[in-house]
């Protein structure tokens, strides 16, 4: 499924640049020209469609790389990507009934189970260092409002699309009427005079 093959596809990519690049990077210059070199690569090396999704999210991966550095993780930054994902291709590619009944219920699901294997493994640190428990709820702050946000987008997204696919029927329905219309007052006037 195309959920479970985007998922493994952003895993590699936040793994190799937020994970490693930009700790690379960070070491060995300043956090702003780390952030500015990881995000440009990410815009720039990601198959994006056309120019605008380049520099879109060439300025996500400053998001990206911020995120990562305040939580000393990159999985925030996948979540976002992942969520940011299944908003954009679930409808359009797999209709309504589809992306709500599977396609997002098992999303969600991936997400939660990642988020739950991060803060686990948070807390077992988190016996060695106090402070990293509070880091572990700050991230799990962020990651429900990653969330809350991604659902608040859909939602509001299948509201949109149902009006859309409303006013769409309204004029296939009156143009379909017009064409049945014409067809008859055709057939009138070419079999009756």
């Amino acid at each position: 499924f195309f959920f479970i093959i985007k998922l493994v596809q952003l895993w590699a990519m936040c793994t190799f640049f937020f994970k490693y690049g930009l700790k690379l990077f960070l070491s060995k210059i300043k956090p702003i020209y780390a952030y500015a070199i990881v995000s440009m690569l990410f815009g720039l090396c990601y198959p994006w469609h056309t120019w605008g999704f380049v520099l879109t999210f060439i300025i996500f991966g400053f998001l990206l790389c911020y995120l990562t550095r305040k939580t000393d993780s990159y999985l925030p930054g996948l979540i976002l990507l992942y969520s940011a994902y299944i908003f954009h291709a679930g409808i359009p590619w797999h209709g309504a009934l589809i992306t709500f009944l599977v396609v997002y219920p098992i999303s969600i699901g991936v997400l939660l189970s990642l988020i739950y294997l991060n803060i686990l493994k948070k807390k077992i640190n988190s016996r060695n260092t106090p402070h990293t428990l509070a880091k572990t709820n700050k991230y799990l702050t962020i990651n429900i409002t990653c969330i809350m946000i991604f659902l608040k987008i859909t939602f509001s997204f299948h509201a949109l699309t149902r009006n859309i696919i409303r006013q769409f029927q309204k004029i296939i329905n009156k143009s379909f009427n017009l064409i049945i219309f014409q067809g008859y007052l055709s057939y009138l006037l070419l079999y009756n005079f």
